[in-house]
């Protein structure tokens, strides 16, 4: 007696599972996706950085990481919970405890906010200078209004601190020369904003105000070209600024397309171009 046709009728047979072909397994060689190599437990040779003291009940959030343009082996980070920290690496792993072999390795690190910050502090900004000789860290409590941004050497001594920004400070860009390093935040309780170069090896700064942008509604970029000119852009607007005698002009001012929304700038000074993107989705390059 076939069971499958008494149960489903002749017209709904379906086959017996001795009658179903066994499938054809198809590759096409290991470079195709068939995993020909052991996995490695990375846990016994990773070295792990840590974002909190406390990891296991953190919820650190990373905004930040750039390594040290000159030394690789430097490498630094910032985020929410008062996270600014700098580590060496080394492609050497430290000695790990020889009674848990096989446990990750912790290394070391130096703290890039002052001692006395709230644990609530929000590092918003973090930028090394070209040369990787000192690094800007912008950080602002979460409840007081104001920020502030501090500079540390590479081996993750204070340098020097600039106070009183309005919160929150969105952008950080070293001029090409390490000589300076402008920051953009807002003005007027956020109708304005404020573009602020500070001259880190002078303990000076220099403030031009734009009283009509605010930052908040319209996020702006800037992006240095020369060692004393820059750029700034966001919404319709694409302006140079001259930065001398420890003073900030107007420069040259590019046309821009009606409602493209410029969002970001950057600019390369080995091919002199200039290139904007816009919430359209569209880069439009200009050769300085």
């Amino acid at each position: 007696m076939d069971v499958d046709e008494e149960q489903n009728g002749d017209e709904h047979a379906y086959p017996s599972p001795e009658q179903v072909p066994s499938p054809i397994m198809v590759t096409n060689g290991p470079s195709e996706g068939t995993q020909v190599d052991k996995v490695i437990d990375l846990s016994s040779e990773a070295t792990f950085l840590e974002l909190s003291n406390d990891p296991s009940s953190s919820g650190t959030i990373l905004l930040h990481c750039e390594f040290n343009p000159s030394d690789a082996t430097i490498l630094a980070a910032a985020g929410t919970d008062a996270l600014a920290r700098m580590w060496r690496l080394s492609r050497t792993m430290p000695d790990s405890d020889s009674d848990s072999p096989g446990k990750p390795v912790f290394i070391s690190y130096n703290n890039l906010l002052d001692e006395s910050v709230p644990p609530t502090t929000t590092a918003t900004g973090l930028s090394w200078s070209p040369d990787g000789s000192l690094i800007a860290v912008a950080s602002e409590p979460v409840y007081e209004g104001t920020s502030k941004v501090e500079f540390w050497s590479a081996d993750g001594k204070s340098f020097t601190s600039y106070n009183q920004f309005d919160s929150p400070i969105l952008c950080l860009q070293w001029n090409l020369t390490n000589t300076a390093c402008l920051s953009l935040s807002p003005h007027n309780e956020g109708r304005g904003t404020t573009i602020a170069i500070m001259i880190p090896t002078m303990g000076e700064s220099v403030q031009f105000i734009l009283p009509h942008r605010a930052l908040l509604e319209q996020p702006l970029d800037a992006a240095w070209v020369t060692e004393e000119e820059f750029f700034v852009c966001g919404g319709d607007v694409l302006q140079g600024f001259i930065f001398t005698n420890n003073t900030i002009s107007l420069g040259r001012k590019f046309e821009t397309r009606e409602n493209d929304g410029l969002s970001k700038v950057t600019y390369d000074w080995r091919s002199r171009l200039l290139a904007t993107a816009s919430d359209s989705g569209t880069i439009d390059v200009r050769v300085l």
